[in-house]
């Protein structure tokens, strides 16, 4: 069978926005990358930034003490070790003026009206709780709930680094051809698939000046590239895979026919991409960055 035409242009080549936002945020580690970020960042807001270790940070500095009145006792709704979280809402005077503030307990002791010790920043005095008690929902463990996003973390420092090679293939990369020359079936499962570990070698050529040539000689090498994938079917379907390569680091390749989303060639030989597909690529990032925000606002707002 005679190898596909690939009507590509030399590089470099158009690489259209959406083609190279596609071909950054796409790929399913990549967007579970973001996604686990995103949900982890979210629980360390909800968590993290209203536990004890954020009082550690926040409540330092010579503090005062004084009576204050216990205004209500109320339920949060949260639990511990399956005993609820109850909020203590209290009053207190500090030279003259009056404060209200809350602290968190699983055992509340008081009625409204009750006299409470109270314990307060003296260069914030808004700022007290009851001795004894903490000033937010979840105790110093809750600060756990930081390590989830640092998940996402690691996934994705690993595929934004392949990623951004692969936005440089699209513009850059020279076209060669690779033949599956192993196969090995990983632990890994995606969608009840197993993913396979696909090794693909291909020929270069690159120039190089020599004793003896009156100009640059030609030079063949060989390289070999691991695939990682479930959807095996597209990429095993050729006796040789087109792929890009990096002319300047030739061990770098991206196989044509394993492009995130809809990255395409064009009529021009450059790549292109649908706008509506880009969109849904960029929802996992995006809402990240509100995570983030979240979690920002629930620590410090």
């Amino acid at each position: 069978m005679e190898p596909r035409i690939i009507p590509i242009a030399d590089p470099p080549r158009s690489v259209s926005l959406s083609a190279r936002l596609q071909a950054f945020f796409g790929g399913i580690l990549n967007q579970v990358g973001w996604i686990m970020m995103a949900v982890g960042l979210l629980a360390a807001g909800i968590f993290t930034a209203d536990s004890e270790a954020v009082t550690m940070l926040t409540f330092r500095g010579d503090k005062g003490t004084t009576v204050g009145k216990v205004v209500a006792v109320e339920d949060t709704h949260a639990e511990e070790n399956e005993t609820p979280v109850m909020k203590v809402r209290f009053s207190y005077e500090v030279e003259g003026k009056t404060y209200e503030y809350r602290s968190f307990t699983l055992n509340a002791p008081f009625d409204a009206g009750d006299t409470v010790p109270v314990e307060y920043l003296v260069a914030r005095p808004s700022a007290a709780r009851i001795q004894g008690m903490r000033m937010r929902t979840f105790g110093s463990f809750a600060v756990f709930a930081a390590l989830f996003p640092l998940v996402g973390f690691l996934i994705l420092a690993r595929e934004l680094g392949a990623a951004r090679s692969r936005v440089r293939l699209l513009g850059h990369g020279r076209l060669a051809r690779g033949r599956l020359v192993n196969k090995v079936e990983t632990n890994t499962r995606i969608n009840e698939q197993p993913v396979y570990a696909l090794t693909y070698r291909y020929t270069v050529e690159r120039q190089e000046m020599r004793p003896n040539f009156r100009g640059p000689a030609v030079v063949h090498e060989e390289h070999e590239v691991v695939y990682r994938t479930h959807l095996i079917a597209k990429v095993t379907d050729e006796a040789e895979e087109p792929l890009l390569y990096d002319p300047d680091r030739p061990s770098r390749a991206q196989l044509l026919d394993d492009l995130p989303g809809s990255v395409a060639l064009d009529a021009r030989g450059g790549f292109e991409a649908s706008f509506g597909k880009t969109l849904v690529f960029l929802l996992a990032p995006i809402g990240c960055v509100l995570a983030l925000l979240i979690a920002l606002a629930s620590a410090f707002g």
